[in-house]
């Protein structure tokens, strides 16, 4: 099992790749509280993110490829420690969403990523989603949020 280093949560790890509102401060709290956790989640969805906006020509395929390089290369590096995904925090993250239905609006992705955090027991959560964001708060993390002002 991994440490207790922060998890960051795929919003806010691709800002430290991809130029875009809060890429500065990213990298700052990277720079400044490395080692972060991530997930094979992580990679899947910045996987899948970066594809999504080559394809609606927001990004280059070379940035694209950069991009995945330079997480590889955190990882490598020890700035990224990278935790598997198993069966109980899938289990976990639907607790979480029965827990939290009332009050946060949830999305399954999101509640693995919280789960997993949750089984690590990190001291904090770093997101660029504002429904994460408050449920980190309800679920006691010390959230570092970097949402853009005109996010929904």
């Amino acid at each position: 099992m991994a440490g207790k280093a922060i998890y960051i949560d795929t919003s806010a790890l691709l800002k430290r790749y991809v130029l875009e509102p809060h890429t500065a401060e990213v990298n700052a709290f990277v720079d400044r509280h490395a080692p972060l956790g991530i997930s094979r989640l992580s990679m899947l969805e910045a996987r899948c993110a970066l594809a999504r906006r080559c394809r609606a020509g927001q990004i280059t395929e070379l940035l694209e490829t950069q991009v995945l390089q330079a997480i590889r290369l955190d990882i490598q590096d020890g700035t990224l420690e990278l935790s598997q995904v198993a069966d109980t925090q899938i289990s976990r993250a639907f607790d979480l969403l029965e827990q939290l239905r009332a009050t946060v609006s949830l999305r399954s992705l999101d509640a693995i990523h919280l789960a997993i955090a949750l089984e690590r027991k990190t001291p904090g959560f770093v997101t660029a989603d504002k429904n994460q964001a408050e449920a980190a708060r309800q679920l006691g993390f010390t959230v570092y949020s970097f949402i853009a002002e005109n996010t929904p």
